[in-house]
């Protein structure tokens, strides 16, 4: 799992090649095939901004999230969180449209993506950084601006489509973008006290390492302050806790906050 999710962005581009190479064998239907080749793009504009030339994570912590954070292991365009939120947004906004092919809105979000992400490229980024690249721009907007410029002059009919399929396509468009945003910037500046309770059967010295572990590490990503933890070992039913010395001691905690 680990390897998949260092090198999710190198799967992608290998997943493209292999998805490019089924649509030249089996897709037909001209509207499919603009989707098979926006999945396509897509994978392959993963590579660029995570792979190679890359960089996309820091400007994405420069530019859209407006932090200086030196610290790589804060940034919210982790590998794991990069990987997830990419392949959901491809899953929803594209594969879903190839099996679902008869509803429109789909199919009219996942192509007005597409002109987002020329937006995003060729005019936001370099205008925020003061560039004439920036990681992405190539896929994003030679192949993505191709194929939704194809799709809207030689295969969209207008007369299939109703005005509710363009504002679910728009609700949708947003609901996908939307759902895969984190508000940590808006956590972390807020500095928020934490404390950690946890009971467990067991009473070995090294019962709660794992969570130990964990819980710093969200301390420490999102920039919150530990104020204590509270620590019940042998605690693996209500009598055994209310037994031990554990409640007063987070009542204790619980008051000095």
């Amino acid at each position: 799992m680990r390897n998949l999710v260092n090198h999710w962005h190198e799967v992608s581009a290998f997943l493209g090649g292999a998805v490019a190479v089924c649509a030249i064998l089996f897709v037909g239907d001209p509207t499919q095939q603009c989707f098979f080749a926006a999945i396509v793009a897509m994978l392959l504009h993963f590579y660029e901004e995570f792979g190679f030339p890359g960089g996309f994570p820091l400007m994405g912590v420069r530019i859209l999230l407006g932090s200086d954070e030196p610290d790589s292991t804060k940034w919210h365009c982790n590998n794991l969180n990069s990987m997830f939120g990419n392949w959901m947004a491809l899953l929803l906004l594209y594969i879903v449209p190839v099996l679902l092919p008869s509803v429109r809105f789909l199919t009219l979000s996942g192509m007005m993506f597409l002109f987002a992400e020329v937006l995003m490229h060729l005019v936001l980024f370099n205008v925020r950084q003061r560039s004439l690249y920036n990681p992405g721009m190539v896929t994003g907007v030679v192949l993505m601006g191709a194929i939704g410029l194809h799709y809207f002059t030689s295969v969209f009919d207008a007369a299939l489509v109703g005005r509710w399929d363009w504002v679910l396509a728009v609700v949708w468009f947003v609901a996908v973008v939307d759902r895969f945003c984190s508000a940590n910037p808006d956590i972390s500046a807020r500095r928020l006290r934490s404390a950690l309770l946890a009971v467990a059967w067991n009473d070995d010295d090294w019962t709660f390492d794992a969570l130990e572990a964990h819980y710093d590490t969200l301390v420490r990503y999102l920039g919150m302050r530990d104020c204590g933890r509270v620590l019940g070992g042998g605690c693996g039913s209500p009598g055994m806790t209310r037994r031990s010395g554990y409640l007063k001691k987070a009542f204790e905690l619980g008051r000095s906050l």
